[in-house]
């Protein structure tokens, strides 16, 4: 049986959580059935660590304060679910050891500097890229397929397996 892992980005996520002046209604609505799909699917949901920080300093900008709790508790719930369950996604790298973390940090700042930033590509979408090149070195079966979500046209040109139809607007 073949696997799809999905990476996601931020550009995704601020869509799903309707993040003030940063989603577009019609292009949220896309989004939201392309994540149902996707679960219906069995597909896997990855979510890179800084991008839940990346959404989280977008909905701490949200003027309004009653909207920015609602967003700041949904996404805190969402992340409780996603380390209690794994669901909806799986958030990277899922590890208890605090010394593998720091030297994780210390890999993607390495390839980062080495690689990515002369390509004006910041630390958290190198987590993203490095996050799919991993999962498509753990899903190298005939038809396994990995995906990044993103409406980053030079961070999508880093997906391993080209989406067949890729939403950017």
């Amino acid at each position: 049986m073949s696997t799809t892992a999905l990476v996601v980005d931020t550009s995704y996520l601020v869509e799903l959580f309707k993040v003030p002046k940063l989603f577009e209604p019609s292009f949220a609505e896309r989004v939201k059935q392309q994540f149902g799909d996707a679960i219906k699917a069995g597909h896997r949901l990855y979510v890179p660590f800084p991008v839940v920080f990346e959404v989280a300093n977008h909905i701490a900008g949200v003027p309004d304060g009653g909207a920015r709790k609602k967003l700041a508790d949904l996404l805190a719930n969402t992340v409780r679910s996603c380390v209690e369950t794994a669901n909806p996604w799986i958030i990277t790298p899922a590890s208890e050891d605090i010394l593998y973390d720091l030297s994780e940090l210390l890999r993607l700042c390495d390839v980062y500097a080495r690689e990515m930033a002369v390509q004006r590509i910041g630390l958290s979408d190198t987590a993203i890229i490095e996050e799919a090149r991993r999962l498509k070195e753990k899903y190298n079966q005939p038809g396994d397929r990995v995906h990044i979500w993103t409406r980053d046209q030079a961070l999508k040109a880093h997906e391993p397996d080209p989406e067949p139809e890729p939403l950017f607007s």
